[in-house]
């Protein structure tokens, strides 16, 4: 569920910001997939909100890769009117695809 989601991602927030070291380096350059893809909050506007200050105490854990972790929460919050898990596959000339089952992006 979202919420038990959410405990995980407080899980991994707390061993970064304690523990730190591999941890934090090991999660760093996982962290932006995980939020296009494991974002607890899908159609939930309460778990968005926390997932959202969650976020908010990032930039000084995860420098370098805030930018584009919120670029993924963004993305994945425009979604959050349906329960899809992932993001509409781009076309070439850079629309959204007209097929309406979601695919998975290439990572």
């Amino acid at each position: 569920s979202g919420a038990q989601k959410l405990d995980l991602w407080y899980l991994i927030d707390s061993i970064c910001k304690k523990v730190g070291g591999r941890y934090l380096t090991g999660f760093e350059d996982r962290l932006p997939v995980l939020v296009g893809c494991e974002m607890p909050c899908a159609g939930d506007a309460v778990l968005r909100e926390k997932f959202a200050k969650l976020l908010d105490t990032w930039p000084k854990v995860f420098p370098r890769r805030m930018e584009e972790i919120m670029a993924r929460f963004r993305e994945s919050s425009d979604l959050a009117g349906g329960d899809e898990a992932f993001p509409l596959a781009e076309s070439a000339e850079g629309e959204r695809d007209s097929d309406p089952v979601p695919k998975r992006r290439k990572l």
